[in-house]
């Protein structure tokens, strides 16, 4: 049995806190470029000055937060039971199941893509109407009407 070593509870949060803090900041070190893209592609190409900046900071924020908790789940939970079945599937079972299984993992991988159903979200309050208009804008150029019904 191994033995526990005790650690005082400042002591632990702190190295908590500082885990946490090296988390946050690789993820605002991924996003930072796309935040930087979009924000200069709206302002210099679409002439279109930023509004709502609070509420699109606070959703900054929260993807920043919701990525860094998504990875550290993903690491501690999906990773080691994925190469736990990956060490034990070849040694029980032939070729065939293991491409069956991979197939249906697939599938299943794809259907349960949250990043689809985002897409929908986002994507159901779109007309035909709509992106039609701003096409026709954007054909027209009138940067200034592009996707405003």
């Amino acid at each position: 049995m191994k033995k526990r070593i005790k650690v005082p509870f400042k002591n632990a949060v702190g190295m908590l806190g500082d885990y946490a803090k090296d988390r946050i900041v690789e993820q605002i070190k991924l996003i930072a470029f796309i935040i930087i893209y979009l924000a200069a592609f709206q302002i210099v190409i679409l002439r279109v000055p930023l509004s709502n900046a609070l509420s699109i900071a606070g959703g900054i924020g929260l993807v920043v937060f919701g990525l860094a908790f998504f990875l550290e789940g993903l690491m501690l939970g999906l990773m080691p039971l994925g190469e736990r079945v990956g060490v034990k599937l070849p040694v029980k079972f032939g070729i065939a199941f293991i491409a069956i299984f991979g197939i249906f993992l697939g599938f299943g991988a794809t259907v349960a893509e949250p990043a689809i159903t985002s897409l929908r979200t986002a994507g159901a309050g779109v007309t035909a109407w709509g992106m039609l208009q701003c096409f026709l804008c954007f054909l027209n150029g009138n940067p200034k009407r592009w996707c405003i019904p």
